[in-house]
């Protein structure tokens, strides 16, 4: 596998840049965009510097399990024509924690918003290719990431089979 960090400003955190240089499977780019912010900048610089035929985008300030890529990868092994998108269980304000607790979130994390397009989409890359990406134009620029829901419509319009998994957590 490999990871990309794409930065829609010019600015990578030094913290980042340090986990970057220990991990050779892991990149990161800052494209030196200005305001506002625009997750397809991100997202298509992305499809364009990725090597895989799988592609994984998720928020990034999510957390997930172990075994979260190799379950991926199973239901893309079963189904070709795959697009699959994932909820986010988010842990709820009044029971925020610092820091990292996986065992906390498993056992807060609720479904706040059971159609967030952007928390987590896994597709092949050719289904990407052929419907062009992520729309760029500045009316899909916004924080309630009406792109999500573009692609969305785009892979069914494609015929593509476009699943919400139920068991594949993704913690926020």
């Amino acid at each position: 596998f490999e990871l990309l960090w794409v930065e829609h400003g010019d600015r990578l955190a030094p913290r980042l840049l340090a986990i970057v240089g220990r991990n050779p499977n892991f990149r990161a780019i800052a494209l030196g965009r200005r305001a506002p912010y625009h997750s397809a900048w991100c997202r298509n610089e992305a499809l364009r510097r990725s090597r895989g035929e799988l592609i994984v985008y998720a928020d990034g300030d999510v957390a997930v399990e172990d075994d979260f890529l190799r379950r991926v990868r199973e239901e893309h092994r079963a189904s070709d024509d795959l697009a699959m998108f994932l909820y986010r269980r988010d842990e709820p304000r009044h029971l925020h924690r610092a820091g990292f607790d996986l065992e906390h979130l498993r056992s807060v994390g609720r479904i706040l918003n059971p159609l967030n397009y952007g928390a987590c989409i896994t597709v092949r890359r050719r289904w990407l290719v052929e419907i062009n990406g992520w729309e760029q134009h500045p009316v899909f620029a916004s924080e309630i990431n009406a792109h999500g829901t573009d692609v969305h419509a785009r892979f069914k319009n494609l015929g593509l089979a476009v699943k919400w998994h139920p068991g594949i957590p993704l913690y926020h």
